[in-house]
């Protein structure tokens, strides 16, 4: 199983959000333009949340090949775009770990000074807890 997690500013995310809308993420993951809003991975986050000013947490599990193959390469446009974040796809099995970033300097992103590991496991941290106080909440 595949995760993904992503720490962007709010701007940046509006602009991966109209980004996937109207491009290849639409072409790629369907083939009929109204089941976009249900297939797109974007729409159906297991956590959404503000976690600093307008810094947003994104975090969607088990994906699919397809989902993390436009993922790459939507990371890949974004920092063309020059938007500020940083994701990673963690395989849960292998545990291996892919990285992307674009960190500008402009906004810093919460835990920019640590090492590697150490954000991924504040970032899973944060996710963790999300989930357990949502269904405490349920």
């Amino acid at each position: 199983m595949k995760n993904i997690r992503l720490i962007i500013t709010e701007k940046g995310f509006e602009i991966l959000k109209a980004f996937a809308e109207e491009n290849y993420l639409t072409k790629y993951i369907v083939s009929n333009d109204n089941d976009l809003y249900y297939k797109s991975i974007l729409n159906f986050p297991d956590v959404l949340e503000m976690i600093k000013n307008d810094i947003i947490l994104f975090a969607k599990d088990n994906i699919s090949e397809d989902d993390e193959l436009v993922w790459v390469q939507t990371m890949s446009d974004m920092k063309n775009k020059n938007a500020t974040y940083y994701s990673f796809i963690v395989d849960t099995d292998t545990k291996a770990i892919q990285e992307f970033s674009n960190e500008s300097g402009k906004i810093k992103l919460p835990f920019l000074d640590l090492n590697s590991f150490e954000k991924i496991h504040k970032i899973e941290s944060l996710v963790n807890d999300k989930v357990i106080e949502d269904s405490l909440e349920i």
